[in-house]
């Protein structure tokens, strides 16, 4: 079987329009670049794409947004 170096592969889901697959890099790769995913076959039917933020901060604030604070735990004795 003749494969692609992932290397290759990517670069060519990063400057593609349209990604036609029944793979699961339709879920992971092409939302990360941005490229539209025409899913074929049942194989992932039931998955959905991740949705990514770029940028690790914004990540980061989110996620201290989201954290539920017990005054209990934080006081000093």
């Amino acid at each position: 079987v003749n494969r692609l170096p992932r290397p290759k592969f990517l670069a060519l889901l990063k400057y593609a329009r349209r990604f036609i697959t029944n793979s699961s890099s339709g879920i992971y790769e092409a939302p990360y670049f941005g490229t539209k995913v025409i899913m074929i076959g049942k194989r992932n039917a039931d998955r959905k794409a991740i949705k990514f933020k770029l940028g690790a901060s914004d990540a980061i604030v989110e996620l201290l947004d989201n954290i539920q604070i017990d005054d209990k735990l934080i006081r000093k004795k």
